[in-house]
């Protein structure tokens, strides 16, 4: 007897109702596995080439101010400190163009950056006419230098860049703002933070342009990988200075860029190029 009971608890323990052919438990069990999420893929490293820029002369380099005058070999020095590294900004620009041409680095005309503090960047030039930028760029957001830089201005006709050429003057004199800001200097200019953002509208206009009319050279990877460098760092001293250096100007830009219905290429385009910089500042 007390081996009849053995045997039946054991069958009980060692039972499983389920039938052979019942495979409910088993889609169940499908049902409540969860898929893990597919990794993202790591950003892509951006790279572009670029090369030492040398201090040439014996100035005082103790702030952002100097660091630009010392690498400029004839620096304007005779008027406000935001706009003498704006100018000296072009002035190294320029040497660094020329040494290019005497160096025989390039056959045509070159474009030259230089990249606060010690670098510099270098490109040639598009092949179309400056004047063809002006056509993405919207009413909206044609501002107070517009007419300075396109309309009548025939200079720098033939050099599409000359566009990139005055963005990154504007961001290294805002930089020189922000620095004696933060030291104490006395900054003169009603409107620091302006340049970078009304320049920043134009030099997308000028890769819209590059893109649509010079496909290859718009292909030329390090060059796409120094304007998202630049535009984000333009994004970055707007949003520091902002509101240090308040003006109706800048305000109305950033408006215009986010909402004006005739801006809406402009946004589809730094959405898809440039991860959306200034658009997503409140």
């Amino acid at each position: 007897m007390k081996i009849l009971i053995i045997i039946g608890l054991l069958f009980f323990a060692f039972y499983n109702p389920q039938d052979p052919e019942d495979k409910t438990n088993v889609e169940k069990k499908k049902e409540v596995a969860v898929e893990p999420e597919p990794k993202p893929f790591p950003a892509r490293k951006r790279f572009f080439t670029t090369r030492n820029v040398p201090v040439v002369n014996n100035f005082d380099m103790k702030d952002a101010y100097g660091q630009i005058i010392s690498r400029c070999r004839t620096p304007q020095l005779d008027n406000q400190r935001m706009t003498n590294a704006h100018e000296s900004t072009h002035f190294i620009h320029s040497q660094l163009r020329n040494d290019d041409v005497l160096s025989h680095r390039v056959k045509t005309f070159p474009g030259a950056f230089y990249i606060f503090p010690d670098k510099s960047f270098h490109i040639e030039q598009p092949k179309f006419l400056r004047k063809e930028i002006e056509r993405y760029i919207p009413a909206s957001l044609r501002f107070s230098r517009f007419n300075t830089y396109f309309g009548k201005n025939k200079s720098w006709a033939e050099y599409p860049l000359y566009i990139i050429d005055e963005f990154v003057s504007y961001i290294n004199g805002s930089i020189v703002a922000l620095d004696d800001h933060k030291n104490g200097q006395r900054v003169d200019s009603l409107d620091p933070m302006v340049g970078p953002i009304e320049f920043a509208v134009y030099s997308v206009a000028t890769c819209m342009a590059i893109k649509d009319l010079d496909p290859e050279y718009w292909n030329n990877q390090e060059f796409q990988d120094f304007m998202y460098d630049t535009m984000k760092k333009s994004e970055s001293i707007f949003k520091a200075g902002r509101n240090i250096y308040p003006h109706k100007n800048q305000e109305e830009i950033l408006t215009n860029l986010k909402t004006s219905p005739d801006a809406e290429n402009i946004r589809a385009f730094m959405k898809e190029h440039f991860d959306s910089f200034f658009l997503s500042i409140d």
